[in-house]
C-alpha cells in the first residue's frame, strides 16, 4: 500500500475511505431493512407522493446551495487560515436562502396552486430540511481536513436514532407526514451533533466569524458550479417528476424502490473522490507523475466497484426485489436492471469532480451536464409516455452516458479523463490495484 501510495500519505487516504465507508455500509445494511418495513408500510402510494415530493426538494436543492459546496472545500484547502470565517459566512447564507424557499412554498399554497392540501403539508414539511442542512459547511470542512471520521460518527448517530422512530412509526401505524417530519429531523440532529462536536474538538483558524466580501467570492466563482447542479439535479430528479406527471405517483413508488437499491451504493464514489480531493488539487502543477497516478487510480477503484455492483443486481435483483418489497413492487425488479446500467456512468461523473475543480473545468463541466440534461429531458418527454417507467430508465443512461463520459471527447483537456475511463475497464488490472491497497 505504501509502495503505491507514498507510505503515510497513502495509509492515510485509505483511512479516511474505510472511515468514510463505515458509516455509509452501517447505514447501508440498516437502510435495506428499515426501508423494506417502510416501503410496503405505505404501500405504492403512499411511498410514491413521499418519494415524488423528496424529489421535488431536491430539485431546489441548487437555489439552496448556489454551487458553493465544492468550491467551499476547494477554498478550505487552499485557505486554511480563513477557515471559521468561510464556515459560519456559507452558513448564514444558506438559512438566508432556506428562508427564501421555504416562504415561497408557502406562497404558493396561498395561491391555490395546490390541489390536495394533504400534498401541501408534505412538501412544506420536507423544504423545512434545508433550514437544518445550512450548517452543512462544518461537515464539508471535516471532508477537506481528511477528519471525516467526525462526519461519519454524527450521521451514524442521527441515522441510527431517526431509523429507529421509523420502525416505531410503522408499529403504531403513523400516517405519512410523521415519515416526511423524520426525513427533516435527521437533518436536524446531524447538524447539533456536528456543531458539538466542531467546537468541542476544534480550533479553527481565524478571528472573524463572518465576512460579506469572502462570501461574496465564493459564491461568485460557485456560478458555474451553480447552472451546472441545476443541471444535475434535474437529470437525477425530473424522471420521477415526470413519471408522477405523466403517469401517477403510484408508479414513482415503483420507480422509487429501483432507485434507491442504486443510489445507496453512491457513497462510495463519493467517499474515494473525497479522499482523492485534497491530494489531486496540490499535485497540480507540482508532481506530474504522481497526478496521473493518483487520477488513474481513482478511475480504477470507481470502475471496479460500479461493475460488481451492476453485475450483482443484474443477477439478483428480481428476488431481492421480492423478499424484501413484497409482490406488490415486482414491476420494480424490470426498472431496476435497467437502472442499475447507469451507475459506471454516475460513478465516473463523482470521480471527475475534484479534477474538474483542480484544473478550472468547472465551465466545461457545465457543458458536459447541460448536454446531458437536454438530451435526458427530450429523452424523458419521448419514452415516459410510450414506456412509462423502463421509458425513464433509458433515458437516464442515455443522458448520464453523455454527460460523464462521451462529451469529455469534446476538449483538449478532458480527453485524458476520458482516456482514464477506457484505461479503468481493464478490470484486471484495476484488481491488481486493489490488492496493493489492501
Amino acid at each position: 500500500m505504501q509502495r503505491v501510495l507514498n507510505g503515510s500519505a497513502g495509509a492515510g487516504l485509505i483511512k479516511n475511505i474505510l472511515w468514510l465507508n463505515f458509516e455509509k455500509i452501517l447505514r447501508m445494511a440498516l437502510n435495506v431493512f428499515v426501508m423494506a418495513m417502510v416501503v410496503r408500510y405505505l404501500g405504492k402510494g403512499d411511498f410514491g407522493i413521499l418519494s415524488y415530493y423528496i424529489a421535488f426538494v431536491f430539485l431546489l436543492e441548487p437555489l439552496w446551495s448556489f454551487g458553493s459546496n465544492q468550491i467551499l472545500k476547494s477554498e478550505m484547502v487552499k485557505n486554511p487560515d480563513r477557515n471559521k470565517c468561510m464556515i459560519f459566512s456559507i452558513s448564514v447564507f444558506k438559512i438566508f436562502s432556506s428562508s427564501i424557499i421555504f416562504f415561497a412554498v408557502l406562497f404558493s399554497g396561498f395561491l391555490g396552486i395546490w390541489e390536495e392540501k394533504f400534498e401541501f403539508l408534505i412538501a412544506i414539511i420536507l423544504v423545512s430540511a434545508f433550514f437544518f442542512r445550512s450548517f452543512d459547511s462544518i461537515e464539508h470542512w471535516y471532508d477537506s481536513q481528511i477528519k471525516s471520521k467526525y462526519n461519519a460518527i454524527t450521521k451514524t448517530i442521527a441515522f441510527v436514532l431517526i431509523s429507529v422512530l421509523k420502525l416505531l412509526a410503522v408499529w403504531f401505524k403513523a400516517p405519512l407526514y410523521v415519515f416526511a417530519i423524520l426525513f427533516s429531523v435527521e437533518y436536524l440532529l446531524v447538524a447539533w451533533l456536528q456543531v458539538v462536536f466542531l467546537f468541542y474538538t476544534e480550533k479553527l483558524a481565524g478571528d472573524k466569524w463572518f465576512d460579506f466580501i469572502l462570501l461574496k467570492d465564493i459564491l461568485k466563482k460557485s456560478v458555474p458550479v451553480f447552472f451546472a447542479d441545476v443541471c444535475v439535479v434535474i437529470f437525477m430528479r425530473v424522471d420521477q417528476i415526470l413519471l408522477g406527471n405523466f403517469i401517477g405517483k403510484e408508479v414513482v413508488g415503483e420507480y422509487a424502490v429501483a432507485q434507491r437499491l442504486c443510489e445507496m451504493w453512491y457513497f462510495i464514489p463519493s467517499a474515494i473522490a473525497i479522499t482523492y480531493f485534497a491530494p489531486i488539487v496540490s499535485l497540480v502543477n507540482k508532481d506530474d507523475v504522481n497526478y496521473r497516478k493518483r487520477l488513474l487510480q481513482l478511475y480504477q477503484l470507481v470502475t471496479l466497484i460500479s461493475l460488481s455492483i451492476t453485475i450483482f443486481f443484474l443477477v439478483a435483483g428480481a428476488p431481492i426485489v421480492r423478499i424484501l418489497f413484497g409482490v406488490q413492487y415486482h414491476g420494480s425488479a424490470g426498472i431496476l436492471s435497467i437502472y442499475v446500467l447507469s451507475s459506471i456512468f454516475i460513478f465516473w461523473g463523482i470521480a471527475q469532480e475534484p479534477w474538474d475543480l483542480a484544473n478550472n473545468m468547472m465551465s466545461f463541466r457545465f457543458k458536459r451536464i447541460l448536454a446531458g440534461c437536454l438530451t435526458g429531458i427530450v429523452a424523458y418527454l419521448i419514452l415516459i409516455p410510450i414506456f412509462g417507467s423502463k421509458g425513464a430508465a433509458w433515458a437516464r443512461l442515455g443522458s448520464f452516458f453523455i454527460a460523464y463520459c462521451f462529451f469529455n471527447l469534446f476538449h483538449s483537456k478532458t480527453r485524458i479523463i476520458f482516456y482514464y475511463q477506457l484505461q479503468s475497464l481493464k478490470v484486471w488490472n484495476s484488481i491488481k490495484l486493489l490488492k496493493k491497497l489492501f
